[in-house]
């Protein structure tokens, strides 16, 4: 609708403007389902178009905000079970050396 002409954005009122009565309704003629949107408020509407705009990357290695958030669950995982392995090795390395056998010294 924005890229239309004879349509704007009212950045205080958050929400479509348009020029005159004849475009509104020669643009409803062919988007039915958008005659309520006329005046309508849409606070949110620049953020969501941060996120679904289609001049956003798209080839290869791009990545959704699912796919991020499933990347640092599982570098947590990752860091985790290094954590883990280093403790072990740790309790092992500290163990053997409690555990050997001492020898009395003679005088």
């Amino acid at each position: 609708m924005l890229s239309k002409s004879g349509f704007g954005w009212n950045d205080v009122k958050k929400c479509v403007e348009v020029d005159s009565e004849e475009v509104w309704q020669s643009y409803v003629q062919h988007h039915k389902e958008e005659e309520g949107w006329k005046g309508r408020s849409f606070p949110l509407y620049e953020k969501l178009m941060n996120i679904y705009r289609t001049n956003r990357a798209n080839g290869q290695g791009v990545e959704t905000p699912l796919d991020m958030v499933e990347d640092i669950n599982r570098n947590h995982v990752i860091d985790d079970m290094g954590d883990e392995e280093e403790s072990l090795n740790q309790t092992s390395s500290t163990n053997s050396t409690s555990s050997s056998p001492k020898k009395e010294k003679t005088i």
